[in-house]
């Protein structure tokens, strides 16, 4: 049973995230304030930094939930292997699509922290929230690299992946293409940052088959 105080901080980010998704789309994230977090989903300064020791964690969070829809989302589908990643492609192309400057952050806290920021880990309060509708009984949830790396063990098995047969090695590059192609499509073409990108990480996939 989901206490008071975890359905508590689950709402206020929940309340943040949603937030930051929203005005993104239309602000860069750096851009966004605390100040201005904290007006708008109702809660003070010293509340905010109760849950999050930076505006920057909640890139992590969005990260986090990004990687719980693609469990929710395979696990409906039954996609695995070349299917299943390429689901993976489109939903951070998504991502780069609709809030660039939420894109570019999360590449930019994951290379520079120190030590290395790990992903927030969801609980039940926040699946609940986020997903609502979901029965996480029918969903393995997974890790984002553990993720990866099953799905390119499944595209070895199918002999959709002929290039390379270590799926850790080829889930490590994944993940570098990745992110690569999201600065690759800063860099080539702000305004077709979507498209740049999408083409990148395509390529690179079917260079395996």
């Amino acid at each position: 049973m989901l206490t008071k105080r975890a359905t508590h901080a689950a709402e206020i980010r929940h309340k943040a995230v949603s937030y930051i998704l929203e005005v993104c789309r239309h602000k860069d994230f750096e851009q966004v304030f605390v100040t201005e977090i904290c007006q708008h989903i109702g809660i003070s300064k010293v509340t905010f930094f109760k849950y999050f020791d930076r505006k920057e964690d909640l890139l992590m969070l969005v990260y986090s939930v990004l990687n719980l829809r693609l469990c929710i989302l395979l696990a409906q589908q039954q996609l695995s292997g070349r299917a299943a990643l390429e689901v993976v492609i489109s939903s951070f192309g998504k991502l780069l699509t609709d809030t660039p400057s939420l894109a570019r952050e999360l590449v930019t806290v994951l290379l520079h922290s120190k030590p290395p920021v790990l992903p927030v880990r969801l609980t039940e309060a926040d699946r609940a929230l986020f997903f609502p509708e979901i029965d996480f009984s029918r969903v393995e949830v997974m890790a984002f690299h553990d993720l990866i790396e099953g799905l390119m063990l499944d595209g070895i098995l199918k002999k959709e992946i002929t290039k390379m047969t270590d799926a850790s090695e080829l889930a490590g590059m994944f993940l570098a293409n990745l992110f690569g192609a999201v600065v690759a499509a800063h860099i080539s073409n702000r305004g077709q940052a979507g498209l740049v990108y999408n083409n990148i990480a395509r390529n690179w996939l079917r260079c395996l088959q």
